[in-house]
């Protein structure tokens, strides 16, 4: 996962993505899941912390920077070595804090490299968000 929060600490050192690090300082274990196209990010703190096959798990998102004005609408995940997602669809809420959410109900039912995957809209615009998770037996 130091990985991942060191992918997410580069890629918010890179030009038109310095918006993005109040997320990093204060979530600095947490994962940072970047758009596709454009600057800020999502912060996405699992609990419980290390994420296992086959147990149930709630992401607490923060949209961070840029990324502020996104409305999550959606919160999957897959492998992308076999192409196929998550057997159970997440629970998306709106917490009581602007700009935070909480995915109720994901659960990786295999050991291996999994795309997680946040779905917005920005505007009336999809805009998704990614990050790259290595979950062990």
């Amino acid at each position: 996962m130091r990985q991942v929060a060191l992918i997410g600490l580069i890629a918010a050192l890179l030009p038109g993505a310095a918006l993005a690090e109040p997320c990093l300082f204060q979530n600095p274990d947490a994962l940072q899941l970047m758009p596709k196209v454009g600057t800020g990010n999502i912060a996405a703190k699992p609990s419980p912390t290390q994420i296992k096959v086959g147990q149930q798990f709630t992401l607490v998102l923060t949209v961070c920077g840029e990324a502020a004005n996104v409305t999550i609408t959606a919160v999957h995940a897959m492998m992308p070595k076999h192409g196929h997602g998550i057997n159970y669809q997440a629970r998306v809420t709106s917490a009581d804090t602007q700009g935070t959410y909480q995915a109720e109900g994901m659960l990786l039912h295999m050991p291996g490299q999994w795309r997680l995957l946040v779905d917005g809209q920005r505007s009336g615009k999809r805009v998704r968000f990614a990050t790259e998770v290595m979950v062990t037996p």
